[in-house]
């Protein structure tokens, strides 16, 4: 039995899919069948930046912080994906120079520095696990009445630095780098800009 620990934030956790079994993990479960065993480890709100902590007022905190990453590391996996930087771009979070701006060159650094050690941490479990990093997938919220330009401007900047980063340190440590974006830009795909719906799983 081939086991993969699908690691992430809510895109990973299926948030807003209309059942569990319509993330994108399940969705991989059914089409890889027998021989493998798919688990499901993504924590919504989950950040790669780890400089605080969960806080039961704030639904956001380091995925280095949460059960699912503890339960993942001890699920001896033979395969990891992990896909995280969603929570760490937006801009109403605290990792901007000014509160919904761009994310600041600080929070880059930590970024870079905590993703790698996630990126260890699968890499020297024991069972020495395959690893895919996927890349932050896309954000299609737009501007409007409820959405300012800002947001959705520096949103979308923050998220693009936030790639390169993930395109660096998968190049450096020789990991496949998931193309999430290709092919994921049919509007019916999209909840609310950022999850997805049972469709747009499917597509992921």
């Amino acid at each position: 039995m081939i086991r993969i620990a699908c690691c992430g934030d809510s895109i990973t956790f299926g948030l807003l899919a209309t059942a569990p079994e319509n993330s994108y993990p399940s969705v991989m479960q059914k089409l890889l069948g027998e021989g493998y065993a798919v688990e499901n480890f993504g924590r919504s709100g989950a950040t790669v930046i780890a400089d605080y902590d969960w806080h039961e007022e704030r639904p956001y905190g380091p995925y280095l912080k949460s059960e699912e990453y503890t339960s993942a590391m001890a699920s001896d996996p033979d395969i990891v994906v992990l896909m995280l930087g969603m929570n760490d771009g937006n801009p109403t979070h605290c990792f901007n120079t000014i509160n919904g701006g761009a994310i600041s060159e600080y929070y880059l650094s930590l970024y870079e520095k905590t993703l790698s050690k996630i990126l260890e941490g699968f890499m020297n479990l024991p069972s020495k696990p395959k690893l895919f990093l996927g890349k932050t997938s896309a954000m299609k919220r737009v501007a409007g009445e409820y959405l300012s330009f800002d947001y959705v401007y520096h949103f979308t900047e923050n998220l693009k630095k936030i790639r390169k980063i993930q395109e660096e340190l998968a190049e450096f440590y020789k990991i496949p780098l998931i193309d999430t974006l290709s092919d994921m830009d049919d509007p019916t795909y999209y909840n609310d800009g950022v999850h997805l719906t049972d469709k747009g799983y499917t597509q992921l």
